[in-house]
């Protein structure tokens, strides 16, 4: 790809993940949404919109994908965890701002152990 915000441009991409399936989702920062791609580089769809709306992603920075084939994004601007599954549909945010439990400042990474438990570093 290259730099822009159109299908296989990027600004800004922070994270990649490969799913069982051999798809590669790529973290597009400053667009705000993830990009599916094939093993070849091949565009397949994106998912997520720059915004602060519910569905919306602002920052795109860490991605992780579980067992079942739902991807996390940081939705870093948004201090929020945003969960898609496997085909981008949109299925729930998790935390706000704040300091407390199950708050961000600007989550930047996430992470599943092998008993499926989500981890994720703010700023």
């Amino acid at each position: 790809g290259s730099r822009g915000s159109e299908i296989l441009q990027f600004e800004f991409p922070c994270d990649v993940k490969c799913d069982g399936a051999g798809r590669l989702f790529v973290a597009d920062f400053t667009n705000g949404r993830v990009q599916v791609l094939d093993i070849q580089g091949n565009f397949i769809k994106s998912f997520g919109k720059k915004g602060s709306g519910e569905e919306d992603i602002d920052g795109a920075r860490g991605l992780a994908i579980d067992c079942h084939g739902n991807i996390v994004v940081c939705d870093r601007n948004n201090h929020r965890l945003q969960v898609f599954d496997h085909e981008g549909s949109f299925i729930k945010g998790i935390g706000s701002l704040g300091s407390g439990k199950g708050q961000f400042n600007k989550p930047v990474a996430v992470a599943f152990n092998s008993k499926g438990s989500l981890f994720a570093a703010d700023c």
